[in-house]
């Protein structure tokens, strides 16, 4: 089944017109369309949010058979899954809510709050998510290559815990831009985060660990390691010229790594064209 086949099985399924996704999506209608009829491909961002509206994985979207059963439950899983990670994570909400609430009301006296107060904040907690990502990046890094090394290709639990962060912190990060300052930076943080997902969930399935694939993971460390590197330069490329990055090297090279990432990982089978960050 092709791409955009997958996707207008998925929409009706869940009996959704092309305008209902688009506005889900924020995109156009005749984006949803293009996609569909195959003419375009969505944008890695664009499949992230597919893929958390349909419940399905990245994996199963882009290369697998999907299982209509699965994403017709999407909705009420994904309810289930929020009520789990709410109490879960009921001590560090009530901490965050805390701080929230003592933050606004430093910020109210004598009214002096204001829409650029807010949205310094906002970026201040953004750039602090950039930072957390890059370090978790790394420690999921080291789990990785410590596998490849002693040759023990599965998922531990703290490369299953780390990968979700990382996700979550790529999520977040593209959320709280919310003048798409950060665009370019976004985008690679959630191209490296989906094939950091991918990379975990094939491992959590053992059976599912062909030859092919074992040998597409082992270049995934290496990868990741250019990218930490790189990192160092592009934070000095953001502290000097701001978040309009696009045009420099670093950005470029940064670019191109993740792009072969995604080709070993969720969109393996694609050109290198065919692939919008």
């Amino acid at each position: 089944m092709e791409l955009g086949e997958k996707l207008r099985t998925l929409r009706k399924e869940q009996n959704l017109s092309q305008e209902a996704l688009a506005e889900k999506l924020k995109v156009s209608r005749q984006s949803i369309s293009k996609w569909e009829s195959g003419q375009s491909l969505p944008e890695i961002q664009k499949i992230l949010l597919i893929c958390d509206l349909f419940g399905i994985s990245a994996d199963e979207f882009l290369r697998g058979e999907i299982d209509l059963s699965k994403a017709g439950r999407a909705k009420s899983s994904g309810n289930n899954h929020f009520k789990q990670w709410i109490k879960s994570h009921q001590r560090e909400l009530i901490i965050t809510f805390a701080f929230i609430l003592t933050v606004s009301l430093i910020f109210n006296f004598e009214g002096k709050s204001t829409i650029k107060d807010y949205q310094s904040q906002n970026e201040w907690v953004r750039d602090q998510l950039y930072v957390s990502y890059f370090d978790e990046l790394e420690l999921y890094h080291d789990h990785v290559s410590s596998a490849k090394e002693q040759e023990i290709l599965l998922a531990s639990s703290e490369l299953m815990v780390s990968s979700r962060r990382i996700r979550e912190m790529a999520n977040h990060h593209l959320m709280l831009d919310i003048d798409n300052e950060a665009n370019a930076v976004s985008s690679l943080i959630n191209g490296a985060a989906i094939s950091v997902q991918w990379v975990t969930e094939t491992l959590e399935n053992p059976e599912r660990l062909t030859p092919n694939k074992i040998e597409r993971i082992n270049e995934i460390p290496g990868l990741l390691g250019k990218i930490l590197q790189l990192e160092r330069d592009l934070q000095n490329e953001i502290e000097t010229h701001g978040y309009d990055i696009e045009d420099t090297e670093v950005y470029e090279q940064m670019h191109t790594i993740v792009i072969e990432m995604a080709m070993l990982t969720f969109a393996h089978g694609f050109e290198a064209e065919q692939i919008r960050l």
